[in-house]
């Protein structure tokens, strides 16, 4: 079963291990040209990783013609990528002096103009390896590890052959290159059936060598990579079963990310996320690539501090943030910092102002409901009045019921006293004498109260 259905079983780690120490890495043309848009860090880890195992290296003639028809315009384009950054720097200094109000020779804008100015040269110098074709040390990087390392090209009867057959494998989806089947032929590049011109050339090779071959590959179609669910699990089972019922070798497939995590060799993090980065950005053919705009460039022509002005370039904000995690940010930080903050005082002050202006409206809104305010203003203010009173009132009413209370009780005592004198003077005792407080002169009598200090004492309370 493992023999009939080997293109399906995964590679125990034995046996990857015996492919990578003993396989012919093949390198497509996707990764030499990546060379020339990668950093300086980047691309010496990926070369030195080439030359670990220069002695095991091959390259089909298709990558090769590939990689010389495209190398010129990939080496302009990437400098005309440090070129538009320079215009769209200067654009955005005068974004920053118009939108802030300034003098562009104002100290603190010639100061960012220099910081700016300085920085992209560094980035330019540590960078851009080769200004012009005449100039490109990658290229005799190249020469040197792949000498007498490339295959021979097809005969234009081959050719032929391969194309008139390719239509069959287009049209039944048998990688790989069907992904390519709506690109226009191409005399002079095979456009549409290079994929397969290249696959065809490996198998040729790996018949003659004997050899299991480890390809290099930043092609993301599906048309060589088995994906399932939307994960990549290797390479597709038709290119493991094709090379090796033809060569009887076995096939493994690797990103240029992938490869550099294989190697063993110490890799910086930065450069892993600097080539995934680039494997996720749309493709862009490479005789397109030297004529795109600023944006399209940065986008596809540049990788991590790079992509990272073409974002500070946005906004005097963003690009703060950006010079501050930069070594050596001077006196054009702070400028930009203080720049900030005046936009932020304004934007306060802005918020300031409208909300005075908002509550102007509403007051002007209620003024209709002023009158009625009042009257409720005026309302509490008598109710307050009337509950401050009615502890007077109150005090009042309870001083009225007890003199009430009082008059009752002396017309009763005055009642009997009037009784009493009636009675005295009816047995000749005589009578009670209000003025004198005694019975007929007599001092044995008890002193009491006349009507009059009765009168007196209720008037009093």
């Amino acid at each position: 079963m493992r023999d009939k259905f080997a293109e399906f079983i995964e590679h125990t780690d034995s046996e990857k291990r015996d492919i990578w120490e003993h396989g012919i890495f093949v390198f497509d043309t996707n990764v030499l040209l990546g060379l020339y848009r990668y950093s300086k860090t980047t691309r010496n880890d990926i070369l030195d990783n080439i030359k670990a195992v220069k002695d095991r290296v091959w390259l089909p003639h298709q990558v090769a013609a590939e990689y010389f028809r495209n190398r010129c315009n990939t080496v302009y384009s990437q400098r005309k990528v440090y070129q538009d950054i320079e215009q769209s720097a200067g654009k955005f200094i005068k974004e920053i002096v118009g939108k802030l109000r300034l003098q562009e020779d104002e100290p603190d804008i010639e100061c960012l103009k220099k910081y700016i100015s300085k920085w992209i040269s560094d980035k330019r110098t540590e960078n851009l390896i080769c200004e012009t074709h005449s100039e490109d040390q990658i290229l005799d990087e190249l020469l040197e590890i792949f000498d007498k390392k490339i295959g021979e090209p097809y005969s234009p009867d081959d050719v032929q052959r391969i194309e008139k057959d390719g239509e069959k494998r287009y049209k039944s989806k048998t990688p790989p290159g069907y992904m390519d089947g709506q690109k226009g032929r191409d005399d002079d590049s095979n456009n549409k059936y290079g994929d397969l011109i290249l696959w065809l050339q490996i198998i040729d090779f790996a018949k003659t060598e004997k050899k299991d071959i480890i390809f290099v590959t930043d092609d993301r179609k599906e048309d060589f990579w088995e994906r399932v669910q939307g994960e990549t699990i290797g390479a597709r089972h038709e290119l493991k079963r094709e090379l090796l019922v033809k060569a009887n070798v076995r096939l493994s497939m690797y990103t240029t990310v992938s490869f550099l995590n294989e190697s063993g060799r110490k890799i910086d993090n930065k450069t892993i996320s600097e080539i995934q980065k680039a494997m996720h950005e749309p493709k862009v053919p490479e005789e397109k690539r030297s004529g795109i705009n600023v944006e399209r460039a940065v986008q596809y022509g540049t990788r991590n501090s790079m992509v990272g002005l073409n974002a500070a370039l946005q906004s005097a904000i963003d690009y703060q943030n950006r010079m501050q995690d930069m070594a050596g940010a001077n006196a054009a930080l702070q400028s930009l910092a203080d720049y900030q903050n005046q936009m932020q005082d304004m934007f306060g002050s802005g918020i300031a102002m409208q909300r005075i202006i908002d509550q102007e409206n509403q007051m002007r809104d209620i003024m209709g409901s002023n009158n009625a305010i009042q009257r409720v203003i005026d309302q509490e203010s008598r109710i307050q009045n009337i509950l401050g009173s009615s502890t007077v009132v109150q005090s009042i009413l309870d001083r009225q019921n007890r003199a009430e209370d009082m008059l009752g009780m002396n017309r009763v005592v005055q009642g009997l006293t009037e009784q009493e004198n009636l009675i005295r003077k009816m047995s000749g005792q005589g009578g009670f004498n209000s003025n004198e407080g005694d019975i007929n002169g007599s001092d044995d009598y008890p002193e009491d109260v006349d009507s009059e200090d009765n009168s007196s004492e209720v008037d009093n309370n």
